[in-house]
């Protein structure tokens, strides 16, 4: 018995997205440990700055030109290790765009937490019946239509917005 072509395109869009949802989860779970890393480390920072302030303040029976200094670079520190943890902080929203078939496709929450207001920019040519306003769980997906016609090709990405996001996120569509 011989495999029809649709059906061998189908099993293997079947591998591809198998394939890219366990890049995704694999990434979600080394960013989450890097954050924590991070967390821990910021809070020893701070731990430390809080150590020199005491030691400062004990200091000032001694001078309070030196307490001064002291204390400044206790805050200096302080003030080093949040900035330092918040640039280690990997994002917590991240999207992926799967296709069901032809002309349907689900944008999934690839990230770590709940995203309320989700909206597919549906002036990109090509992208009808998208989410608007949505709430996303971790996992979660909603539908959206992508098409072609003879003006416009099928659309390679679409722009999504959520309360919070500074600005559109681009995401790619993979190819049917």
């Amino acid at each position: 018995m011989e495999a029809a072509t649709g059906d061998l395109a189908a099993w293997a869009g079947v591998v591809v997205a198998l394939a890219f949802s366990f890049t995704a989860f694999v990434v979600s779970l080394v960013s989450l440990k890097y954050q924590r890393d991070s967390a821990k480390a910021a809070k020893r920072a701070v731990e430390e700055a809080k150590r020199s302030a005491v030691a400062a303040e004990e200091s000032a029976a001694a001078g309070s030109r030196s307490a001064d200094a002291a204390e400044r670079s206790a805050l200096a520190s302080e003030q080093v290790a949040e900035i330092e943890a918040m640039r280690d902080m990997q994002p917590t929203v991240a999207w992926e765009v799967t296709r069901e078939s032809e002309f349907a496709a689900y944008l999934r929450n690839a990230g770590a937490e709940t995203v309320t207001g989700v909206t597919v920019d549906t002036t990109v040519p090509g992208v009808d019946q998208a989410p608007d306003g949505v709430t996303l769980e971790p996992g979660a997906s909603a539908k959206l239509m992508v098409s072609s016609s003879l003006v416009h090709g099928t659309p390679r990405e679409i722009r999504v917005t959520w309360d919070g996001a500074p600005s559109p996120v681009v995401v790619p569509v993979p190819p049917w």
